[in-house]
């Protein structure tokens, strides 16, 4: 009777298990070479056109969408916050919405859009921060929510809150255009969204950006 060589057969399962290993791990490479990653830049200064040109030499760019961005107050009741309220482009910007109302009519309204946790960042004169239960009130009923932004100038202007964001969690942003035509001069543009194509060339992108001075923040694809 012929004796199995069981030393044989380990051999030539730990073979297939290893070029199997090496496949899967090709694909995989191969893979994320075929994805698009988006990633967000600031700036500490304001981005000219000859700047933002400069991106189109990034190896596979596929769009750079520019933020704006503008200094306000907002008061919320009796509760306030100096922030930075950025003006993005609502159907291309990676955001993940907790709620939201179907339409936004931007109108003389500011129109705004509020991270869900951006009203912990609010303080009454005190310096106390808003409770958990006064916060999970304004995100059950913030179509209700009336808040006044006082631009650079102390200029007042109303405004109302027709989505808050799961993510972008701390943001607060308005539709571009309208935030241009409301903000006008005072509006910069500091950053951006860029998506680029293939995973080596997104890493070198974020290396290149980096090294110029850009403060760069990954974010996921909607």
């Amino acid at each position: 009777m012929k004796v199995r060589n069981v030393y044989k057969d380990i051999v030539i399962i730990a073979a297939v298990l290893l070029m199997f290993v090496h496949v899967k791990g090709r694909l995989n490479i191969w893979l994320r070479e075929q994805k698009t990653y988006g990633f967000v830049i600031q700036s500490q200064s304001e981005l000219t056109k000859g700047v933002a040109g400069e991106f189109a030499k990034l190896t596979g760019l596929r769009q750079f969408l520019p933020t704006a961005s503008v200094h306000v107050t907002l008061k919320l009741e009796e509760y306030t916050l100096q922030t930075e309220m950025t003006g993005i482009y609502l159907e291309e910007y990676p955001l993940q919405w907790e709620v939201a109302q179907q339409t936004a009519a931007f109108s003389g309204t500011a129109v705004l859009f509020l991270g869900k946790e951006s009203f912990a960042s609010f303080a009454d004169k005190n310096g106390h921060t808003p409770t958990k239960g006064q916060i999970e009130k304004w995100i059950a009923h913030y179509e209700e929510l009336l808040l006044t932004v006082l631009d650079e100038t102390g200029q007042e202007k109303k405004a109302k809150v027709f989505g808050i964001l799961k993510d972008p969690k701390e943001i607060i942003c308005m539709d571009k255009k309208q935030m241009e035509e409301v903000f006008g001069s005072m509006c910069k543009v500091r950053g951006g969204y860029i998506q680029v194509h293939g995973y080596q060339n997104t890493q070198m992108a974020k290396q290149v950006l980096e090294g110029a001075g850009f403060l760069v923040q990954d974010v996921s694809l909607k």
